[in-house]
């Protein structure tokens, strides 16, 4: 994901995994969202001000082995709290998807329940 500036900042991690493997980044599209390769020169700000691929071509989401995830919250069971448009849920539940979810947060939002 590309941060928001409330969100942990991983600018630098997907930098650095980008010269080792092809990073994928979401773009908002319309109430979906679908994931395009990351290129560091070809970001634009999209929709709620977050940067997002120009890629031409969407990813399929059977050809992503592993998501990174923000969220507001998770339990210790895995569940997340999004911010509540859904796109990262609907997305994960779509035809296909198969990839390693890792949710990130910062450490005081990492479980609801204690």
């Amino acid at each position: 994901f590309s941060p928001l500036p409330d969100e942990p900042q991983i600018t630098a991690l997907i930098d650095r995994l980008s010269c080792r493997m092809a990073v994928v980044l979401p773009r908002v599209e319309g109430d979906t969202m679908q994931f395009y390769c990351y290129s560091p020169g070809l970001m634009r700000q999209g929709a709620f001000g977050i940067l997002e691929p120009v890629g031409e071509e969407p990813i399929k989401p059977g050809e992503i082995d592993v998501v990174v995830v923000p969220g507001v919250a998770f339990t210790v069971d895995g569940a997340r709290l999004g911010r509540g448009k859904g796109y990262y849920d609907k997305y994960m539940s779509s035809a296909g998807f198969r990839a390693l979810k890792i949710g990130v947060c910062f450490a005081e939002q990492g479980s609801i329940y204690r």
